[in-house]
């Protein structure tokens, strides 16, 4: 049993808590649903608590959860160990948090590596959006490899695991069968059952399964807490997939078709969680893209009920989705111009998105009393010069004349952030068959922009990690071996700084011999 201050520190967690399902332990076979991160982040994720729920729906399921916050892991709802579940699904939404999938298996008393694991351990099942990207670093530990999306993979696989319970070679055997699924290679030779044909220290990863039609399973948050990112807030899944191809991306080119929530649906949805908030975010790889978002924000209006939005593509916003986030409260605005000279912005799959339009859009947020803009740029992206990034502060100079213009009615000048990243090309994009940029290219390209941003003023910003880059493509790119870059960061003691130093002079010595 966890000490005193854990079940303390869950049962805070629990009674914040509003909806959600109880079922004992013991009395239906068993998920625990883990997401390799804190409470906070974890419950923040929509896709996560779908898939509790659909789970918990089955009457001879139980789903509970697991996060990073307790040592060692128990389950929320019932303080269970991992090991006390038939099946472990892991959840990986960010490629570092493949490094706390490895640490929570080990801290769990699991073996990690899945070729050690007999049947009377948790069958380790993993998906998510880096299992769609890139399912290699993980393979050594998991024994199922999920590509397709919950409301199609869970009920064939829970139907599979209640037939052949008792019998993990009959049940990985019939997995195997099941579209967009595979098991792993080590799990495949631990029992003896089909695997994925390795060559060259890769593996095909099969097409994502995916629901033909969005509606039918209530997409929204049932589990309202205020210790998110979203304080009690309901997220509403408007669509899946993106109408939009830009280069860059692994949405648009690998997860559609774009499927959306038809409107009287969303309208249901959102009458009925009226008990649980006020506040609602809108969810959707590009809200303004729904054909019928305008129509959704009057009826928020109607409602009176406060929206926001997870990503605004610039090129789509309409001023009645401005009105109905500023009558919101909304004091900020978040845009992506991804670069700062329309030539690269072009290359993005941004040519809808010239500067005059981002001016129209922040001059029409300003207006209605939105004075606070955060701005998303890319840097060492294909074929970018210094002349791209100086574009950069020149376009923040520009945006500081509109701010002191638009922000003379309200009395003070709001606040420019920037959100700074290193362009890590995705794989299954057509930006990554570009030649990339050399690594001291890029770290010259990002001391120029900095020295140039401490020159405009006002502007909030925070340099992005070279190294932090370099990890995430080693994640995003690597095969088989790269669960050595997972394993080094667990021998650090999770430190994948480390572990990266490491990586950079094994391969070193691998070019010298």
């Amino acid at each position: 049993m966890p000490d005193f201050s854990t079940r303390v520190a869950v049962e805070r967690l629990l009674q914040a808590e509003r909806g959600g399902y109880r079922k004992p332990f013991g009395s239906a076979h068993s998920l625990g649903l883990v997401y390799p991160n804190t409470y906070h982040v974890g419950m923040s994720n929509l896709g996560f608590q779908i898939v509790h729920r659909l789970v918990n729906e089955f009457p001879d399921w139980l789903c509970e959860r697991f996060f990073t916050d307790f040592d060692p892991p128990i389950a929320l709802e019932s303080l269970q160990p991992p090991t006390s579940f038939d099946i472990l699904a892991f959840s990986v939404s960010f490629e570092l948090d493949y490094f706390h999938v490895l640490d929570f298996l080990v801290r769990s008393g699991i073996p990690p590596r899945a070729v050690d694991r007999g049947p009377e351990w948790p069958v380790i099942v993993c998906g998510g959006v880096c299992v769609d990207v890139n399912p290699h670093p993980i393979c050594e530990f998991v024994d199922l490899v999920v590509n397709a999306e919950a409301e199609v993979a869970l009920p064939d696989l829970l139907s599979l695991y209640r037939e052949h319970r008792g019998d993990r070679r009959a049940f990985l055997n019939a997995a195997s069968q099941l579209p967009g699924t595979f098991v792993t290679p080590p799990a495949a030779n631990r029992y003896d059952v089909p695997g994925p044909h390795v060559e060259a220290g890769r593996i095909p990863v099969p097409d994502r399964v995916i629901a033909p039609q969005l509606g039918k399973i209530p997409r929204c948050t049932h589990i309202v807490t205020p210790n998110t990112e979203f304080s009690d807030m309901v997220l509403v899944e408007l669509a899946r997939g993106c109408p939009y191809r830009c280069t860059f991306c692994f949405v648009g080119h690998n997860l559609n078709p774009y499927r959306t929530v038809p409107l009287e649906i969303l309208k249901e949805w959102i009458a009925e969680r009226r008990t649980q908030t006020e506040r609602f975010g809108f969810v959707a790889s590009a809200v303004a893209s729904h054909p019928q978002i305008d129509e959704l924000c009057a009826y928020c209006d109607e409602l009176d009920v406060r929206v926001s939005y997870s990503s605004l593509r610039a090129e789509d916003v309409t001023l009645p989705m401005l009105r109905t986030l500023a009558r919101s409260g909304a004091r900020s605005l978040t845009v992506a111009p991804e670069a700062g000279s329309f030539r690269l912005r072009r290359l993005l799959g941004k040519a809808r998105l010239p500067d005059e339009r981002l001016f129209w859009v922040i001059e029409n947020a300003l207006r209605l009393g939105m004075p606070n803009l955060k701005l998303y740029f890319m840097v060492g992206i294909p074929t970018e010069t210094e002349d791209d990034v100086l574009a950069i502060p020149e376009l923040l100079r520009r945006l500081q004349r509109e701010f002191v213009a638009g922000s003379r009615p309200w009395g003070r000048i709001g606040s420019l952030s920037l959100n700074l990243s290193v362009f890590v090309p995705i794989p299954s994009t057509p930006l990554a068959k570009f030649e990339p940029l050399p690594v001291d290219t890029v770290r010259h390209h990002l001391a120029i922009l900095e020295r140039q941003l401490r020159k405009v003023q006002n502007v909030r910003f925070q340099m992005p990690s070279l190294a932090l880059a370099q990890a995430q493509r080693i994640l995003v790119q690597g095969d088989l071996r790269s669960a050595e870059f997972l394993k080094l960061a667990h021998a650090h003691g999770g430190n994948w700084r480390a572990a990266l130093r490491e990586w950079d002079e094994l391969a070193a010595r691998a070019v010298m011999a």
